[in-house]
């Protein structure tokens, strides 16, 4: 007697193993076959309507696990209110603009986009963006994801763009759309406005702004840099990072394998001297630089002029490497400011001006993992703070009367025990032998 016979057990069509691998693709085959899409439509037509933006994913490379959950999230909430009645048209689309295509075109294709014209890149960007439209399209789909995979929208079609312009205009009549302050932005951004020749803000030293703009044709009308009151003394920062010290970009170290680590310690060491400095800012005496009457250092043209060393060099060596230092301001001793009369012109705006507090800075020293630790957890909260009123101030929204406030908030924020964190680091730094 067999037993199982005995037993009441449901029944059922389905194999005792699942086999998606093998099964899905018939599966979607058939869902092809009966047209699925087109038919819940026509099963909930003239019911109330759901439609679910598709905020597009890029087209500028292969699917990865965030396109997958993105797009089954909204296949499930699509097709559950279809299940309770509503009319569902489902339009996914690709947006075909910005940096991300044109970055990952020029990644993955090695493409010399600075060999090339505006349009001729803008083409191969069309055709790379169009080709993943392709390859996104058909993931999906394997997905099993339903919508009209036909008709899709693209931010590159002429009709969309056509309707975006529409849109800015009927924006631009309200009065929504003026001319003000830009938020800050990255460097690809900046790079991606200026070659599109947009007006914009950037923020950057004067003399790489000025640098960046004549190369693509524009002129660079830098802003006067703002005082609370007049005669007050601001401190010249020589440097992007001297209030997130552990955010250096690189570090100059001595290498173990070194048979001349004491010598090597002895030369960095040296730097933090007066005499070190002069080496590294201005080179070697009455050679690159000499000393006037007033003991005022100047640039020789060895320096400036040189046709052996281009300016770029000069300025990489004395400014732009890792070597730590006590650094001069710019407008003293940055050839390719000092060179430049519109780029001294508009430092010495601020920073030969009286008040302008000239003194030597440090370069940025690394915390330990501890106490950077401790000093973000106090300074995050800080920046956002900061920014947000930077930009109130900026632009009037809140008035400089109330500086002394927000200052008092700062306070309250703790801002005080990250500058402890900060100065306890530093006493450490600067303990080390040979810098007393």
């Amino acid at each position: 007697m067999e037993y199982k016979k005995t037993l009441n057990m449901p029944k059922s069509g389905f194999p005792m193993r699942a086999g998606l691998p093998k099964r899905e693709p018939d599966m979607l085959k058939h869902w092809e076959e009966i047209d699925l899409y087109n038919e819940l439509l026509k099963k909930n037509e003239g019911k109330p309507l759901f439609s679910l933006h598709d905020g597009p994913p890029f087209s500028n490379g292969a699917l990865h696990m965030g396109h997958a959950l993105n797009k089954s999230l909204k296949d499930f909430i699509t097709r559950m209110y279809a299940m309770r009645g509503y009319y569902t048209p489902y339009i996914p689309g690709w947006d075909n603009h910005g940096m991300p295509i044109e970055s990952a075109i020029i990644k993955q294709n090695k493409l010399n986009h600075k060999a090339m014209s505006v349009a001729d890149f803008r083409t191969a960007c069309h055709e790379f963006a169009d080709h993943y439209i392709d390859v996104q399209r058909e993931g999906f789909k394997r997905m099993g994801v339903v919508g009209d995979w036909e008709h899709p929208y693209k931010t590159m079609d002429p009709g969309f763009e056509a309707e975006e312009v529409k849109v800015f205009g009927a924006m631009y009549k309200k009065g929504y759309i003026y001319k003000d302050f830009m938020t800050p932005m990255t460097m690809a951004e900046n790079f991606a406005l200026l070659t599109n020749k947009e007006v914009f803000m950037h923020a950057d030293p004067v003399d790489l702004a000025n640098s960046a703009c004549v190369a693509v044709g524009l002129t660079c009308n830098p802003l006067p840099y703002v005082r609370m009151q007049e005669g007050q003394s601001l401190h010249f920062e020589t440097t992007y990072d001297e209030f997130m010290p552990e955010a250096t970009f690189a570090t100059t170290v001595v290498s173990a394998k070194s048979e001349h680590i004491k010598e090597a310690v002895m030369y960095l060491n040296y730097c933090y001297t007066q005499e070190g400095a002069d080496l590294c800012n201005y080179g070697v005496k009455d050679v690159t630089y000499t000393v006037d009457e007033n003991g005022v250092k100047h640039f020789t043209d060895a320096m400036l002029n040189n046709p052996d060393v281009p300016r770029g060099e000069a300025q990489m060596v004395l400014k732009l490497h890792t070597q730590p230092k006590l650094s001069d301001a710019d407008v003293l001793c940055n050839p390719n400011v000092v060179a430049d009369e519109y780029s001294l012109m508009i430092r010495k705006r601020y920073g030969d001006d009286p008040t302008v507090d000239h003194a030597q800075t440090l370069p940025n020293f690394p915390l330990t993992a501890e106490a950077s630790e401790e000093r973000s957890d106090i300074m995050n909260d800080i920046n956002t703070y900061v920014d947000e009123m930077t930009l109130k101030f900026i632009t009037g929204v809140t008035p400089l009367d109330e500086f002394d406030a927000y200052m008092a908030q700062l306070e309250k924020m703790h801002i005080e025990d990250a500058i402890a964190v900060t100065q306890a680091q530093y006493d450490a730094f600067m303990s080390k032998p040979g810098l007393e």
